[in-house]
């Protein structure tokens, strides 16, 4: 796919991993971002380590587009992705992490529901603080 936006056309679900506040950004609500394309219905799952207040708003716009938003944020390291035995904290409401779970576990051990969207980032947070 050439944007994220091609890359979204039609999907059920989508994964993103990204490395900062503005990347997560661009692309969800950039002019190429997977909201203008992605289907009513569809899972989004956001896996960066970002601001809880951008998980929020980024929900926010996703939600407005009847799809549903979990930040899930991992921890265990490339280790962890080659073993299959992360861990994702995960925020969104029950029933949206219900959906996350099977997909998730995929690639995780262990799949912990934090609470509301923002959750996962906070749970993640005081995870780095705590190990350093």
């Amino acid at each position: 796919a050439k944007s994220p936006a091609e890359m979204a056309e039609g999907c059920d679900a989508v994964i993103t991993m990204l490395p900062s506040n503005n990347h997560v950004r661009m692309t969800y609500l950039g002019e190429e971002g997977i909201l203008q394309t992605l289907p009513s219905g569809a899972l989004c799952i956001d896996s960066s380590t970002i601001d809880p207040a951008v998980s929020k708003a980024v929900a926010e716009q996703v939600h407005a587009k009847d799809s549903l938003f979990a930040d899930a944020p991992v921890s265990g390291g490339v280790g962890g992705a080659e073993q299959g035995t992360l861990t994702f904290m995960v925020g969104g409401p029950h029933a949206t992490f219900e959906r996350c779970k099977p997909i998730l576990s995929q690639m995780g051990k262990n799949i912990v529901h934090c609470g509301d969207v923002g959750t996962g980032q906070v749970a993640k947070l005081c995870n780095n603080m705590v190990l350093g």
